[in-house]
């Protein structure tokens, strides 16, 4: 009988701790998928629908006319890559094609969008060149694309953001923005970056200036 109880609440802690798990949270420093779904901030005419693996209707993203923002309904509880929809941002982390539709992750669970024209699908790699990226010192400017390469100074990391010019590998080419935080002494700087390693997101991504 002693066994039996301990067996039994051996089992429940772990289903209680399973089922108490926040798994709505996303991890913004891993790379889960190939890359991700950018919904266009174009005016969206008619909704787009997002399916569950069974082909049902479970949300839609729609443009409100009224608050003049691209939305997802219901939106409450939403966990995405990125959602700011006042500024027309909605991002979903996605693996492709799948049957003739994108695979989208939304609170950790898979669900599945049509092809349309208000919607692109990017590699990483191609999304890391359409955003403005910051790192630290942990994981400085060098000026070549390995890690022995010499490390560039003199650069106040948390007021400097970096456009992307060019992806080599785990590598980004990049140029400080003088157009947004600036650069120092208001001179150019460039020079390479890690970006990830593995499946881990080095830098931290910003989607407006």
């Amino acid at each position: 009988m002693r066994i039996f109880c301990i067996i039994w609440l051996f089992i429940f802690f772990i289903q209680y701790n399973y089922v108490n798990k926040d798994l709505s949270k996303i991890d913004r420093n891993k790379l889960r998928t190939n890359g991700v779904i950018v919904v266009k901030p174009d005016f969206i005419k008619n909704p787009i629908n997002i399916f569950d693996d069974k082909g049902n209707i479970v949300r839609k993203i729609y443009y409100d006319t009224i608050e003049l923002d691209i939305k997802i309904t219901p939106d409450s509880g939403l966990s995405i890559r990125e959602y700011y929809p006042d500024y027309n941002i909605i991002i979903f982390e996605s693996n492709g094609l799948f049957s003739n539709k994108y695979e989208i992750l939304i609170n950790n669970s898979i669900y599945y969008i049509e092809p349309n024209q208000y919607i692109t699908f990017q590699s990483w790699e191609e999304h890391i060149k359409n955003v403005f990226v910051s790192t630290n010192k942990k994981n400085p400017l060098r000026n070549s694309p390995y890690e022995e390469s010499k490390i560039i100074e003199n650069l106040d990391y948390d007021r400097t953001n970096f456009i992307v010019l060019d992806v080599c590998e785990n590598w980004i080419r990049v140029q400080c923005d003088i157009d947004c935080e600036g650069c120092p002494d208001n001179k150019i700087v460039n020079g390479w970056i890690k970006w990830k390693d593995n499946d881990n997101l080095l830098v931290k991504l910003y989607y407006a200036c």
